[in-house]
């Protein structure tokens, strides 16, 4: 998938034809916890962790605080905490981060408000959350299915939607170690741009075009 197919692909709307699955959770709890085989849509306030083996969409209304593990994000609305996207993260000009990210590569539009550390590399290892939900998600499939490109032929959208009720989905799993995992051998990185790690520390007052772009 080239660059412009990513971006197409994850600025732009869900075809009409995607299936769609309601999760509510409680939105008042500090500590809930999610996964899912499938693409999730972010529309209340979450505090707690998710591991997600496709893309996480936080939309402009909604605010995320805690542990994020899962391939693709897109940010609107608010982050606080970290994330581990393994293949690429995309900040809206609508968004709100303090985050430590490591991602494969990110796009960050202009007027988005970034604070944090930025790992951009694509020696990424999965972390243990994420590969045992992959372990889980195969032994889920029937057994003539091809299971070569995990999750890639799913059109379920799980939307999590906080009400404040008194049972949150998965309350009873345990809450996943969520540490970026890194291969140990050296990564090279373009430090003509920025370094393997990047300290970003903008507002909407004093926000010039230095952080927006790719990497």
């Amino acid at each position: 998938m080239t660059l412009v197919d990513k971006v197409l692909r994850y600025f732009k709307k869900k075809n009409d034809g995607d299936e769609t699955e309601i999760v509510i959770y409680d939105s008042l709890k500090e500590d809930n916890y999610y996964q899912s085989f499938y693409p999730i849509v972010l529309e209340n306030n979450f505090k707690g962790s998710i591991v997600c083996l496709g893309e996480i969409h936080i939309k402009k209304n909604a605010s995320f605080s805690g542990d994020l593990i899962c391939r693709t994000c897109k940010i609107e609305g608010s982050f606080n905490g970290s994330l581990l996207a393994t293949e690429f993260t995309g900040v809206c000009k609508t968004a709100s981060l303090d985050a430590r990210i490591v991602t494969g590569s990110i796009f960050i539009e202009s007027n988005a408000t970034v604070k944090g550390i930025f790992n951009i590399t694509k020696e990424i290892t999965n972390p243990e959350a994420m590969r045992k939900l992959e372990a889980n998600y195969r032994l889920s499939l029937p057994q003539n299915d091809d299971e070569q490109n995990v999750n890639t032929n799913k059109v379920t959208t799980i939307v999590l939607r906080g009400k404040g009720s008194k049972a949150a989905p998965g309350a009873s799993l345990p809450s996943p170690v969520v540490v970026p995992e890194i291969k140990k051998q050296d990564v090279p990185v373009n430090t003509l741009t920025h370094p393997g790690e990047t300290k970003m520390n903008r507002s909407e007052e004093t926000a010039t075009n230095t952080n927006t772009g790719w990497w």
